[in-house]
C-alpha cells in the first residue's frame, strides 16, 4: 500500500516499511553496505527536512528511490569517473528455465550481478528499479523520464544485459 500524503510524517512505521528495499537498492548501486546505509539514512533525513519545510511529497516511495539514486550519482562523480558499480540484479534471470542445481543457479545470479556492473548507470538503475517491482509510474518518477518511455528503456537495458551475457558467457545464457 503506497502512502500518499501531502506532508509525510517520518515515523518508525514509514522507516520500517521502506528501509529494507531501499537498503537493497542502495547496496546494488554501490556494492558497499556502509555506503548503502548512508544513502538510505540520508534519504530519510532529506524526507524529514522536506517535511519540516512543509514541502509536499505525493509519492514517498519513488521520491526516496530518486534521492538515493541521485545521491549515488553525485558521490560517484565526486569519487571518480571510473567508480566501480556494485553487484546487483533486478530479477532479470529467467524464472521459467529448466531446474538447475543450487550451485548453477547461484553462479548464474553472480554472473548477472557482475555483468550489471558494466551497464550504463541509467540501464542498470532502471533494471534494479524494475526488479524491485516499482510501477512504471514510480520508475518514471525516480528516473525523471516520461512514463511512456519506461517500457522501452527497460527493454533496451535488458537487451544490453543479455548481449553482454551472451558475449561473455554464451554457453550459460543461450
Amino acid at each position: 500500500m503506497e502512502l500518499q500524503v501531502p506532508y509525510p510524517i517520518v515515523t518508525e512505521e514509514l522507516y520500517k516499511q521502506y528501509y529494507a528495499e531501499l537498503l537493497r537498492f542502495g547496496f546494488r548501486l554501490c556494492n558497499s553496505e556502509s555506503q548503502a546505509e548512508d544513502l538510505v539514512q540520508n534519504a530519510f533525513l532529506k524526507l524529514k527536512l522536506a517535511e519540516d519545510k512543509g514541502d509536499g511529497i505525493e509519492n514517498i516511495r519513488p521520491w526516496l528511490y530518486r534521492v538515493i539514486y541521485n545521491d549515488f550519482l553525485t558521490q560517484s562523480k565526486r569519487n571518480s569517473k571510473s567508480s566501480s558499480l556494485g553487484p546487483g540484479h533486478g530479477g532479470i534471470e529467467d524464472r521459467n528455465s529448466d531446474p538447475l542445481s543450487d550451485y548453477d543457479r547461484e553462479e548464474r545470479k553472480r554472473i548477472v550481478r557482475e555483468e550489471l556492473q558494466h551497464l550504463k548507470y541509467k540501464d542498470r538503475t532502471i533494471l534494479l528499479l524494475y526488479g524491485e517491482e516499482l510501477s512504471y509510474k514510480e520508475i518514471a518518477e525516480v528516473m525523471e523520464i516520461g512514463q511512456s518511455y519506461v517500457g522501452s528503456y527497460i527493454a533496451r537495458a535488458r537487451n544490453n544485459l543479455i548481449k553482454r551475457l551472451k558475449e561473455n558467457y554464451n554457453e550459460m545464457f543461450e
